[in-house]
């Protein structure tokens, strides 16, 4: 395959994220996580009782975001030579932010399960491993919003496809305050876990319609879109 063909393919490496992804936080462990309100020996037992599946969490979570970045990269490849540099750099650097983020939390849940709760008390191992949850929404909303908004404006992708990401955008805004102590608005509630999916759908949406399509501007858009 040469370099031309590697390059139209590469926005493949979304739709691959979105299900390694899935597969990692959604399957690993199947159990469900305690809640934000549970405290923290129930974290503690959570641990101890899904160490094996934490740890295939964080090596999945680790490949899926290596193909995040390099999806992040041909994304913003096609979104310069399509004439959006200033939304490109700034899908970019929200990208980038959001996958540091989720690698460090990542990293440190793997590294808690891997050492046993690392000799941690249960107050301190819950904040460590629910702490990061309120950082991830606002480089999210960059990520999301720019590529969206780039997208419809350069007509990459279908007009539903972006609006469904703008839309997306205000809905991870509103994460960012969920503080609810339990229920659907808390952090681990379901408001977030369905900003989740929807992100994933799209994004793997997203990285199979331009790995299809190539650089080509999709001029049927309003068609699709009914």
């Amino acid at each position: 395959m040469d370099r031309e063909s590697w390059d139209k393919r590469a926005p493949w490496t979304g739709a691959l994220f979105a299900v390694i992804f899935a597969v990692a936080y959604f399957l690993f462990p199947t159990s469900t996580a305690p809640k934000a309100s549970d405290g923290g020996d129930v974290w503690a037992a959570f641990v101890t009782a899904h160490r094996d599946a934490l740890l295939w969490r964080g090596y999945l979570v680790g490949i899926g975001l290596v193909f995040f970045l390099w999806f992040v990269a041909a994304l913003g490849t096609r979104l310069r030579a399509a004439g959006e540099g200033r939304l490109a750099s700034t899908m970019f650097a929200g990208g980038v932010v959001l996958a540091g983020i989720e690698m460090v939390y990542s990293a440190t849940t793997t590294w808690i399960s891997y050492d046993h709760g690392a000799g941690l008390d249960g107050a301190t191992l819950k904040a460590l491993m629910n702490a990061p949850l309120f950082a991830f929404a606002f480089p999210w909303a960059v990520f999301v919003g720019a590529a969206a908004i780039a997208t419809m404006r350069a007509k990459m992708v279908p007009s539903w496809l972006s609006w469904f990401g703008i839309v997306l955008t205000a809905w991870i805004l509103v994460t960012g305050a969920t503080y609810k102590h339990s229920g659907f608005l808390s952090p681990s509630g379901w408001f977030g876990q369905i900003a989740i999916i929807a992100f994933l759908i799209g994004t793997f949406v997203a990285g199979a319609w331009l790995g299809m399509h190539s650089d080509e501007t999709h001029a049927s858009a309003p068609v699709m879109s009914g």
